[in-house]
């Protein structure tokens, strides 16, 4: 019975100083960790004037060759700083039936101001009208 203990006995005994070694030379430091934080939760204003989020209009230009296709978009909007200094990127991205997916997109910056302006988005690739369903435009004050 001793000669079966003694061979299990070790076995247990590397098991344990492997099980020790390894738990020792895993370790981490906070400096190895990057930095994270958050905010609360603060309200998000529409770069757009007015007391809704809303585009006046989307025009659509086509090239001018055929067979023809979705060049540009024009986002017509009137942005809620008229500070001249104060920039908006206009992104526009076009979908298909599924609304799933991308078919162009593009961005396009645009200045403040106290009217309505007609921002000009080229999209990429030129897309075919037959397959555009769906529109979205996203518009980020810089």
């Amino acid at each position: 019975m001793r000669k079966r203990l003694i061979p299990l006995i070790a076995l247990l005994m590397i098991l344990a100083v492997v099980a020790v070694a390894y738990s020792v030379a895993i370790s981490l430091e906070s400096t190895d960790i990057d930095q994270l934080g958050a905010t609360g939760k603060v309200d998000v204003y529409c770069p757009t004037s007015g007391t809704t989020c809303q585009i006046n209009k989307v025009k659509w230009v086509l090239t001018t060759n055929p067979p023809y296709m979705v060049d540009k978009v024009k986002v017509l909007w009137t942005p809620r700083n008229s500070d001249q200094s104060t920039s908006y990127t206009v992104y526009v991205e076009l979908y298909d039936s599924t609304a799933q997916n991308l078919k162009a997109s593009g961005s396009a910056t645009q200045n403040g101001s106290d009217q309505q302006v007609e921002t000009q988005v080229d999209v990429s690739p030129d897309a075919d009208p037959y397959d555009v369903y769906y529109v979205r435009i996203v518009i980020v004050q810089n």
